[in-house]
């Protein structure tokens, strides 16, 4: 029998509820990425890795000009950095079952 997810669009949520399919994982993440971490939205959407980004004082100006000029991740985006998350929680549940 087949269960509507339930979208997201406050401030707390339940973990289990994202692990078991209740609730949508990308529509916790959308509200999660529209509210602070936009720098690391536009570093994946750039492909610059978090080791160059280290003490990048160059870098880090670059993205709060990209964010002052009004630069927005792409949906696209926003969907593939959510995937790579649910995808690394998913492979961690694998490892520590019994």
């Amino acid at each position: 029998r087949a269960m509507a997810k339930e979208s997201f669009s406050g401030p707390a949520i339940n973990i289990d509820s994202i692990i078991t399919g209740k609730s949508d994982f990308k529509s916790f993440f959308r509200y999660w990425a529209e509210r602070g971490i936009e720098g690391d939205l536009y570093m994946y959407e750039n492909n610059i890795s978090k080791e160059s980004a280290m003490g990048n004082w160059a870098l880090d100006a670059e993205i709060k000009q990209a964010l002052a000029n009004g630069w927005k991740a792409k949906p696209s985006t926003i969907d593939s950095y959510a995937d790579s998350i649910m995808d690394r929680l998913n492979n961690l549940l694998g490892q520590t079952r019994v």
